[in-house]
């Protein structure tokens, strides 16, 4: 016997689903009737008992004359903030004298790791400073350091902020980075590049994200957030933005 899932995936974000497992004979009717008992998860899955919950076992009946039959359960993948990738639950059943395959269904992570600069391009005044801010995309394991690094004009330097630490609890609040530009003799604007590296938790090591920064005109330039953020990551942003904090636009860094 083999079994099969009406659907053979599910997103993160659906929550309750209800799957249809169709348990169909490699040959003919059996003749009389067979009780196929199937059990959602296995030892060795992608998916732990941390990433949903499903109604559990259940049975479901093939008449002597079918060659197949079906049954239901539900499953409610875990909403969480983790980049883990997508993670598979086996799907499998028993019948009394026979060897079933089992079927697989996957859960689709929609996390991405990487940085949040808001904005992504900034202007900063001869004398003067300027500031961005920074959040992870997503929740790490451990503590995350984020290094800045400026390359480019030496007139710019990045006075505020070059080291910054994102945990578990706080990856999601905002946090600055000051960029000053020097008072110089020339009329001529100058263009630097932040790089901002991380490591720490399943954020590994020096992994870069670029942004650029210059002094003249204070024009800022935004661009649309790379993905739909879920509800539950915009009320979080939302009240550390009431305690102070402008909300992120997506964007690159700026000119001077």
């Amino acid at each position: 016997m083999t079994l099969t899932l009406g659907t053979a995936q599910v997103n993160e974000s659906d929550g309750q689903r209800t799957i249809t497992v169709t348990g169909e004979f490699n040959g003919d009717a059996m003749g009389s009737p067979k009780t196929v008992t199937v059990s959602v998860g296995a030892s060795g899955d992608g998916a732990t008992a941390d990433d949903y919950t499903a109604s559990g076992g259940f049975t479901f009946q093939i008449a002597g004359d079918q060659t197949s039959g079906s049954g239901t359960f539900t499953i409610t993948p875990t909403d969480d903030d983790i980049a883990e990738g997508n993670e598979s639950v086996t799907v499998s059943g028993s019948v009394t004298g026979l060897t079933v395959s089992p079927a697989t269904l996957t859960i689709v992570d929609d996390d991405t790791r990487g940085l949040f600069p808001s904005p992504r391009t900034v202007a900063v005044p001869e004398d003067g400073t300027e500031t961005y801010t920074l959040v992870l995309e997503s929740k790490p394991t451990a503590p995350v350091t984020v290094t800045a690094v400026r390359t480019g004009d030496s007139d710019i330097t990045v006075t505020g902020g070059a080291l910054l630490t994102f945990t578990p609890d706080d990856w999601y609040v905002p946090k600055t980075v000051t960029l000053r530009a020097a008072d110089d003799a020339d009329a001529t604007d100058g263009t630097a590049t932040v790089t901002h590296s991380t490591s720490g938790g399943d954020y590994g090591a020096n992994k870069r994200h670029r942004d650029r920064h210059g002094n003249g005109a204070g024009r800022r330039r935004g661009r649309r957030r790379r993905r739909r953020r879920r509800r539950r990551r915009r009320r979080r942003r939302r009240d550390a933005f009431d305690e102070g904090d402008a909300e992120p636009e997506s964007g690159r860094g700026g000119r001077k």
